[in-house]
């Protein structure tokens, strides 16, 4: 579920309706684990985070 969630993320950069993709509220190893999925599979990667304390 999470990759097919990344990969929707990914589809919106190409397609135009995101200029980037962005995170916050999540813990630094959800980060992680999203990033890695991204690059795993040459998808977008998050270009901002933002841990909300």
């Amino acid at each position: 579920r999470l990759e097919e969630t990344m990969r929707a993320l990914h589809d919106l950069v190409p397609a135009g309706k995101v200029w980037y993709i962005g995170a916050g509220s999540m813990r630094t190893y959800q980060f992680a684990r999203r990033q890695f999925i991204a690059e795993r599979n040459s998808w977008t990667n998050f270009l901002k985070y933002a841990k909300l304390v």
